[in-house]
């Protein structure tokens, strides 16, 4: 009988699990943030010298907005994880504080170290995503210049970047967004967590 939970003990612990989905939550809308923020500087930097509608000086142009980009995404990497860092410390307090409600079943907290390591690798994995579908875009809109117009054919490539976003493979060579691909592996370690101190 020692291992069964009371009434109160189970509602404590749907308080908890409430916690860890607004914790969820309250990632996956930033994730999102983040992902767009990284799309909007891959578009803007593709739009960069397109009024010249000539393809061989955007091209050019393109090699110093590479390197202009790889700064800005740099920076916008450590800007992200800071952001991301006082996100875990405002939305893990009440995750902790309905742990620690929970009486006789242990009272650690849930780790915010493992969610910030995996946040900031996937902040990482998402600017390095963002380099590569630049490079990508640059090469398929190069490819179509005896098809259509310049500004066609980066308009073209900046609107399937945006409905594509920046997708990440999993080992099994599974696309999804970044968003969900985030979502997923807090959601996967918050509850691994939570539950290995609970139960």
């Amino acid at each position: 009988m020692a291992n069964e939970l009371t009434k109160t003990e189970i509602k404590e612990i749907k308080i908890e699990q409430g916690n860890l989905d607004d914790l969820n939550s309250e990632l996956a809308n930033g994730f999102e943030i983040i992902e767009n923020s990284f799309i909007t500087q891959v578009n803007t930097k593709l739009m960069n010298g397109s009024m010249s509608g000539n393809f061989e000086e955007w091209k050019e142009k393109q090699k110093i907005n590479r390197i202009r980009l790889k700064k800005d995404l740099k920076i916008s990497k450590e800007n992200c994880k800071k952001i991301v860092d006082k996100m875990l410390d405002n939305t893990l307090i009440n995750v902790n504080k309905a742990i620690t409600m929970i009486g006789d079943i242990k009272t650690e907290k849930v780790d915010r170290v493992n969610i910030k390591a995996i946040a900031n690798k996937g902040i990482s994995l998402c600017s390095d995503k963002a380099l590569q579908n630049f490079d990508k875009s640059v090469a398929k809109v190069y490819k179509l210049r005896n098809q259509e117009p310049l500004f066609d054919a980066i308009l073209k490539q900046t609107e399937e970047g945006i409905d594509n976003g920046l997708k990440i493979a999993y080992k099994n060579g599974r696309l999804v967004s970044f968003k969900s691909y985030m979502e997923m592996n807090v959601r996967t370690t918050t509850r691994q967590e939570a539950n290995e101190y609970l139960f």
